[in-house]
């Protein structure tokens, strides 16, 4: 399938570039914040946005086979899953700090209770709570 892309439009496919010449705008793909120069036999991906010159594309890929639906199911792929060690971080810190803050309530009730400077207490427990 052949497809005209005008100037200022969003290429709709991936594709080849079969006529025309112009600038495409791939920021949103490949992050490059300089148009990318686009002539006859150029592969432009679906996504992009055509620059000052018309564009004929030979259809290689549209919809869910798109590179940037492939780019889309590979970041939520990504996001779904948690890696062993972020699992392993998460096991840990839930156990470590209802400890760190107990142990700072233990410091703050044994200096108040012992010394009755209930300020200097709440210094200590904080400082409990800053190293850890």
């Amino acid at each position: 399938d052949l497809v005209r892309v005008r100037p200022g439009e969003r290429l709709p496919v991936d594709g080849v570039v079969t006529a025309g010449h112009s600038a495409v705008d791939e920021s949103l793909i490949t992050g490059e914040s300089l148009p990318v120069p686009k002539g006859e036999g150029d592969t432009v991906t679906g996504g992009a946005v055509n620059g000052e010159g018309l564009l004929t594309l030979r259809c290689t890929a549209m919809g869910a086979e798109s590179r940037l639906a492939r780019i889309a199911r590979l970041v939520e792929q990504a996001q779904g899953a948690k890696p062993p060690i972020q699992r392993l971080v998460d096991n840990v810190a839930a156990v470590f700090v209802p400890v760190v803050v107990g142990i700072a309530a233990i410091t703050l009730l044994g200096w108040g209770l012992a010394r009755g400077d209930w300020s200097q207490a709440l210094i200590h427990a904080v400082a409990v709570l800053v190293i850890a």
